[in-house]
């Protein structure tokens, strides 16, 4: 039945089975991996798995099944040598089938039929080590090692074993990660998920693995892998990260408000994604006084006075709000500015959190900027437009009058006569001055 406003609660389900991503077999263990994570209170029967080789028939061992994580392992009554075909099929019981790990109405894993498995024979490489080439990179949360051989799905460490730098820890229990395993061992590759997550512009970061006395990393083979300590990690975000310039050449600090609490406007070269709200705690303002005194000064003769509310103490962020072009931000602050103040504005993110984007899917790195001796960046120009009619013809004769609106960043003060430079057809006129 709905609710009084006319909603129907309603509850999602996952549909999915789950569907097979390689067989090996490396020994006597083979190992199907899946997509997703599976039930491993459901363990099938020996007796559902059938092994075709070129060398005559394997059969899987009583107690020979496991399930962890999104593997099956099945241990065989004999290895087979390398380089003879091997296949494996699988026909689900009506009980302990291979399903996935949903707790209301688990998808069975379909039946295999003759699946090639890669076969990599009865010889033991050796210690598994991190790869040559890419042995660590991180995207997000997820942090990916990847090792020279298979390892074994049945043995994963725990998540204290790894040890993060810049104040990050291996955690399954993450914004958006809720459920996923702090660890887990497919393939190659072993897959620790991050506390907090890292964004494209954060720092480098390293990763450390303290072997086990149980569970230790090791190939299907069996043989373990040694611990290794400052293993730096690859960024794969890194090249969304905006730090160049002049990206940024054009963010200036603008004073507004003239009593009560003060703002500070930022101006972008580029427009900022508005769904990405920045932190108050990002910002830091620090002042210092101008020529004549101010803020933060020592008064005496010729110090100018405040408006109410300053007391030239410290300066926080109350508020930061986007401006409405997108291109500026709007920063509150907790007193008014005082005449002839220096401002510094410094944008530090606090690792693990989004920060500021840019529309176009770069993130903004650290920066600082400062305003000029009087407190005031100079106004922006923000756009040029010709406001006046020049009749049907959309020409203006000899004479005419044309007239020219100049949309500034800020209120501005006008003195004297500002003129303008029109650049007209070079044949004809060539630049004028108005």
């Amino acid at each position: 039945m709905g609710d009084i406003l006319g909603f129907f609660p309603v509850n999602v389900h996952d549909r999915t089975p789950p569907t097979l991503v390689s067989a090996t077999l490396a020994g006597t263990k083979l190992v199907l991996t899946y997509d997703e994570p599976l039930d491993t209170g459901s363990t099938p029967a020996p007796d559902d798995f059938t092994i075709g080789t070129g060398s005559g028939a394997r059969t899987v061992t009583s107690g020979g099944v496991t399930v962890n994580a999104s593997a099956v392992t099945l241990t065989l009554n004999a290895s087979v040598n390398a380089g003879i075909a091997v296949n494996v099929s699988y026909t689900a019981g009506t009980t302990n089938k291979i399903q996935d790990d949903t707790t209301d109405n688990p998808n069975a894993a379909a039946n295999l039929s003759s699946q090639t498995v890669t076969n990599l024979g009865p010889t033991d490489p050796g210690k598994p080590a991190l790869a040559s080439t890419d042995p660590a990179s991180a995207a997000g949360a997820a942090l990916t090692l990847t090792f020279s051989s298979d390892l074994d799905p049945a043995h994963v460490p725990a998540a204290s074993d790894f040890t993060l730098s810049a104040g990050r820890e291996v955690s399954g229990v993450l914004a958006g990660h809720a459920g996923q395993d702090a660890v887990t061992v497919r393939g190659k590759q072993v897959v620790l998920m991050m506390s907090p997550s890292w964004y494209p512009c954060d720092d480098t970061i390293t990763v450390s693995y303290a072997k086990p006395a149980s569970n230790a990393l090791r190939n299907v083979w069996g043989t373990q892998a040694d611990a290794f300590s400052g293993q730096a990690v690859t960024n794969a975000w890194q090249a969304e990260c905006d730090g160049t310039a002049p990206r940024h050449a054009t963010l200036r600090v603008v004073r507004e408000g003239a009593g009560g609490s003060g703002a500070l406007g930022l101006r972008f070269e580029q427009p900022l994604q508005q769904d990405r709200q920045p932190d108050p705690d990002d910002f830091t303002v620090t002042s210092k006084p101008g020529g004549n005194g101010g803020a933060g000064g020592n008064g005496g003769a010729g110090a100018q006075s405040l408006p109410p509310g300053s007391g030239g103490g410290p300066i926080g962020i109350r508020t930061v709000q986007f401006t409405p072009d997108a291109h500026g931000l709007s920063l509150g602050l907790t007193r008014a500015l005082g005449v002839g103040e220096r401002i510094t504005l410094t944008y530090r993110r606090k690792p693990g959190s989004p920060g500021l984007w840019t529309a176009d899917g770069d993130q903004v790195d650290d920066f600082t900027v400062e305003s000029g001796a009087s407190g005031e960046a100079a106004p922006a120009v923000e756009s040029v437009a010709v406001v006046s009619d020049a009749g049907g013809d959309d020409t203006y004769a000899l004479g005419q009058t044309i007239r020219v609106a100049v949309t500034f960043d800020a209120a501005v003060t006008v003195t004297g006569a500002p003129s303008l430079s029109i650049d007209m057809d070079p044949a004809a006129w060539g630049e004028k001055r108005a």
